[in-house]
This record gives C-alpha cells, structure tokens and sequence, in this order.
C-alpha cells in the first residue's frame, strides 16, 4: 500500500506542478546547449567552406591554365570554318596539343589499368574478355587513344603550318 500510494505521490508531481517546473529548467538547459553547438557547428562550418573554397581556388588556377587552351565544341566547329588569320590557327594548334596531351594522360592511366588486371587476373577476363574490368579493355583503349593523341598533334602541326603561311604575305 505504502509503494502504491508512493507511486500516485510520483504520478502527481510528474503531471502537476513539478512538470511544468522541470520542463522550464530542462527546456533552458538544452537550449543553452543547443545554442553552443549551432555557434560550433557554424564555425566548423566555416572553416570547412573556407578550407574547401581555398582549394578549389588553387587547383582552379591550374586547371584554368590548361583548360583555357581547349575550346569547347561550339568554339572549335566556328574556329575550324572561320579560321582565316594566324591567330586563329594558332588558338587552334594550341587545342589540338591540349588534346594530345589529355588522351596521352589517358592513355597512360589504361596502360596502368592493364598492368594491373594483367598482374591480377580474374575469371571476368575470360568470361567478358573486352569488358570494362579487363587487362584487354585497357589495352584497346590506351592504343586507341594514343593513336588520336598523334593525329592531334598531327592537326596541331599543320594549323601551324596554316599559321605561318597566312603570315607570310603573298606577292
């Protein structure tokens, strides 16, 4: 009789008087930290965009340099039907060793790749012998490139070529 009386006792200040009391104080004490962790977390935040922004800028800048000399798909088709000065077949050699130099890069990683499923074999080269995850896929793949990385120099050479001929004044 004593705990069920003890019980109601509890019961009464849980939803009385005592709850409201309690909510206040706990309701305080969890937005005081609620507020610290928002001004944490907004400063960590912060420091994490700054940080991430920091890098994009420098890798940015370096990227920019090499991609600057690439012209989209738009630029590229004007460029080729309008090219008339030696600027232009300038800006188009540029392209065209930029290009080279990518699917060179490319290439280097598929030689890479076929090293290692070459040193690593798995039944998925016999079962899918030019799938994407096999020795041969890399192999086809960074002959390919190489080969359009050459005619890209050989377009980049005779832009040049074009360049210095349109230089030259004609008598």
């Amino acid at each position: 009789m004593n705990d069920a009386k003890t019980w109601i006792d509890l019961s009464e200040f849980r939803h009385h008087k005592g709850n409201s009391e309690r909510s206040t104080a706990s309701r305080k004490l969890t937005q005081g930290k609620k507020d610290d962790m928002k001004h944490f977390n907004f400063r960590g935040m912060q420091t994490a965009l700054l940080l991430t922004l920091m890098t994009i800028l420098v890798s940015g800048v370096s990227l920019r340099a090499e991609e600057s000399k690439l012209l989209n798909k738009a630029e590229l088709k004007h460029l080729v039907a309008t090219a008339e000065t030696a600027q232009d077949h300038h800006r188009l050699a540029a392209h065209f060793i930029a290009k080279a130099e990518q699917l060179e890069a490319e290439a280097q990683d598929h030689t890479e790749l076929a090293a290692q499923y070459k040193a690593n074999p798995t039944i998925h080269e016999m079962k899918h012998p030019m799938s994407g995850q096999t020795a041969g896929h890399c192999d086809y793949f960074a002959t390919s490139m190489r080969k359009a990385a050459l005619y890209a120099r050989k377009l980049a050479a005779d832009h040049e070529e074009m360049a210095k001929a349109v230089a030259v004044p004609r008598t």
